[in-house]
């Protein structure tokens, strides 16, 4: 296998000139999607057609007129707005906030957007006045309070969970590209009239799906004429255009869009852009949030290879036109209200997998377009796309040492998941072997089958210490002093550890409960009747083929969607020194205890330092690892009490994101010596920050007696310091080091390769490292936009070396 090395053939003048145009331009909202969408649904007001045509319709309109540009030196065109680095409004399902947020738009944590002008704050203003009380979140709302009162609203305040907000579209998708790329829009759409001819519509059912395929339809020609626009626009570009090489570049770019996607691509850049045509198109009808690659060095190889064989591409211009896609992957931003802002950074989560497995055979699939991806993340240095290794015993040394190489070079990428997890759980839902070999993760870190499956989980974010703090409060919440959870008894009355726990599990069920409900309501059932996405379904099988809506469960495996349990070491070692300390040594009080939480340890110092020295998770000390293997096995338990729309079992997807951020920016103090409003520990099988005193070994032991089957992802970060891995011996240690967590049956871990002075120095001088980009939770970021608690969270991450 080719090991392609030259940085310099990756960072052409031109990828340079494109990144520091992106680095030196503003993220702006475009009112374009919003203003077309809401004047076509003035338009159609008492229409009788169907929702499904209706929303394709408005979506046809929005690629046909929404403003488009081509930037500068491009070789890969096309964007969710005309403006470099844009997002779009989707006010048909949440848009009050936005009339309530407007002025501090840029200001929030983890919101980068600004509004360009008066004219597109005016509109965007419109746009809000009309769809309110007839976005979805306005709909949700009203069951949920005839179901459950105050208690979405009570929960969502005191952060036991996030904020009810219903996203626009699946959030964890990977489209069937290579269905697209073998057949193009043309192929898709000759399978959809043959489900059309001759037949005829007599149910209810039949007229739905009768209209869900004319509504296909529409949405395949919108995005075609959308790539037409292009090409029209590289045409008149390329005749006005002086310089003879760019010149035969737009020429090129035109005939490009003029051919896919409507049509199969027959080169590599030709496959390049008609993925990059339906990754934006999936994002234009509703948010590129979650939506993935996939197994993108697999289905794009065939092309690469064909290309390098017949001398029509090299290594130098294949890396160049990968770094392009890699520039316009951190062009989309994604528009949040404030709470959810300040829960996720802004990331789009676009992660893209390379390595694994052959599904025709098992063999390992990594090849030279496996090596270039992980040349060109090295080299480019974004945050996007987060780019996943499949890990397996099959991939070869030097695609291993490559992967060790771009973790050593900083950055956070990429991260690793294990395919022997994957194997012994993906089974247990009755996926069959082929498909199950082809797996990929989809968004941050859970599991998902490319083509053939949608997550949804929007609200399913459980607090776990913000339950504890019920517990020990008696359901009241401190934060917004109120009763909020169960009453599960006066917790001074407690006489063992075992009355805690069962207080603690009336608390998670109870939320759990809640949260079921809401999800299925906000993330699938009324965004099915109100908010059909045409475009999205079109892309994932088997809705063509039942003619069945996305949010209908029309994808061929629904039961990829669960609840998220959120701080699980910061609760594991709070049930830790509770157990230790006042039931076990005896050493305080339970009045003791909570009095020193609820002063935040003022004046409590050695309870504090009790706290803190009580034994944690992550030191391979079976006392600790054995309450986190408990409460992992308690919350898998309490899940499967409840069911998704389409009636399959509820499972967990322990990913994290800033959650740990989130909500322990609402919870005070806590057992284990964390002081109050402080981040949780990071990810889900993550030791919490500078617990683990004993080494990287040590704290794989423990991540290692962890049983999170079935649920669908767990996530790990690790920091190392660069001294670790800074030559030869240092690489292999590692990879001896990722070997052995990953023979354990670990599902994820992921590093920082970066020394705590640097993170301290952008801290302090965040102009100087503008581009320092860092791994977060299940996607990296830019250091320095970080808001500070994140940053500080990261700094004090344990820094592992040998």
């Amino acid at each position: 296998m080719d090991r392609f090395i030259n940085k310099e053939a990756i960072l052409t003048p031109r990828v340079k000139k494109l990144k520091e145009g992106y680095l030196n331009t503003p993220v702006y909202i475009s009112s374009d999607r919003s203003r077309i969408l809401t004047e076509y649904w003035k338009e159609t007001e008492g229409s009788l057609e169907s929702i499904y045509i209706k929303r394709a319709k408005a979506f046809e309109r929005i690629m046909e007129e929404m403003k488009i540009n081509i930037f500068e030196g491009e070789l890969i065109v096309g964007g969710m707005t005309h403006y470099r680095r844009g997002c779009n409004f989707y006010p048909e399902w949440q848009c009050e906030w936005l009339e309530n947020e407007i002025d501090e738009i840029g200001e929030m944590s983890g919101n980068y957007t600004k509004i360009k002008d008066e004219s597109t704050r005016k509109q965007l203003l419109d746009q809000t006045n009309y769809w309110k009380g007839r976005d979805i979140l306005t709909v949700c709302k009203k069951t949920w309070r005839d179901i459950y009162g105050s208690a979405p609203e009570d929960t969502q305040d005191c952060r036991v969970n996030i904020d009810y907000t219903p996203h626009p579209g699946p959030t964890r998708k990977i489209p069937d590209h290579p269905k697209i790329l073998n057949m193009g829009l043309t192929g898709v759409m000759a399978e959809i009239e043959e489900k059309l001819n001759g037949f005829k519509p007599i149910t209810c059912e039949d007229i739905k799906k009768w209209n869900l395929w004319k509504a296909m339809l529409i949405t395949c020609n919108a995005v075609i004429k959308f790539a037409g626009r292009y090409s029209r626009m590289a045409k008149e570009m390329a005749d006005n255009e002086k310089d003879s090489k760019r010149k035969e570049e737009l020429e090129k770019i035109s005939e490009i869009c003029r051919w896919v996607p409507e049509n199969p691509p027959r080169t590599f850049w030709e496959s390049i852009q008609c993925f990059y045509f339906i990754h934006i198109a999936i994002g234009i009808e509703a948010t590129l949030s979650g939506n993935s690659p996939g197994r993108f060095d697999q289905y794009m190889y065939p092309f690469y290879r064909r290309d390098i064989e017949e001398g029509s591409l090299n290594g130098e211009k294949a890396g160049e036109l990968l770094a392009c896609l890699w520039i316009k992957f951190n062009e989309y931003h994604y528009l949040q209200k404030g709470s959810v802002s300040g829960f996720v950074q802004g990331s789009p989560f676009q992660n893209l997998c390379i390595g694994g497995i052959k599904p025709e055979n098992g063999e390992d699939a990594s090849n030279e377009l496996s090596m270039l991806i992980l040349e060109v993340t090295q080299h480019v240095r974004l945050p996007q796309p987060t780019v996943s290794v499949r890990y397996n015993d099959k991939l070869k040394e030097d695609f291993l040492l490559k992967t060790a190489e771009t973790v050593r070079s900083g950055g956070g990428q990429p991260t690793f998941f294990n395919d022997k997890y994957a194997f012994s759980v993906l089974p247990y839902y009755g996926i069959p072997v082929y498909e199950v070999r082809n797996w990929a993760p989809v968004g941050c870190v859970e599991m998902s089958i490319p083509g053939c499956a949608s997550l949804f989980w929007g609200t399913g974010f459980i607090a776990i210490p913000k339950c504890l703090e019920w517990v020990l409060h008696n359901g009241f919440d401190p934060y917004i002093k109120k009763q909020v959870g169960k009453e599960t008894g006066d917790p001074l009355n407690f006489t063992s550890f075992e009355q805690v726990w069962e207080a603690l599990t009336i608390q998670i069920g109870w939320v759990m409960e809640v949260s079921a409900f809401l999800t299925a309501q906000s993330e699938t059932n009324y965004p099915a009747e109100y908010a059909p996405v045409i475009f999205h379904s079109v892309t994932t099988n088997d809705c063509i083929k039942d003619g069945r809506e996305i949010n209908q469960g029309g994808a061929r495996y629904t039961f990829f969607n669960g609840m998220a349990p959120v701080g699980m070491m910061t609760g594991t070692n709070s049930l830790i020194a509770i157990k230790k300390l006042v039931f076990e040594d005896k050493v305080i009080s339970m009045k003791e205890l909570i009095e020193a939480l609820d002063a935040n340890f003022q004046g409590k110092e050695e309870i504090k330092k009790l706290c803190l020295d009580a034994p944690k998770y992550g030191n391979d000390d079976n006392y600790a690892d054995e309450m986190a293997q408990r409460l992992f096995k308690v919350c898998n338990e309490l899940v499967t009490k409840h069911t998704n729309p389409f009636g399959e079992t509820l499972h967990n997807l322990y990913a994290g994101i800033t959650a740990h951020y989130y909500h322990g920016a609402a919870t005070g103090a806590t057992p284990d010596g964390r002081v109050a409003y402080y981040p949780y520990g990071d990810g889900s099988v993550s030791p919490v920050q500078g617990t683990d005193k004993k080494g990287p070994t040590t704290v794989i032991r423990s991540a290692g007696k962890i049983d999170a089957a079935p649920s669908f992802c767990t996530l790990f970060n690790q920091k190392f310091h660069p001294s670790a891995l800074n030559d030869m011996d240092g690489l292999k240690k590692f990879l001896a080091y990722l070997k052995t967590y990953m023979d354990l049956a670990g599902y994820h871990i992921q590093f920082n390769c970066v020394d705590r002075e640097t993170l301290l120095k952008a801290k302090e001088r965040p102009d100087e490292y503008r581009d320092l980009v860092v791994r977060v939770a299940g996607f990296c970021h830019f250091f320095t936009h970080l808001s500070p608690l994140i940053q500080d969270e990261i700094i004090e991450r344990t820094e592992q070396n040998w």
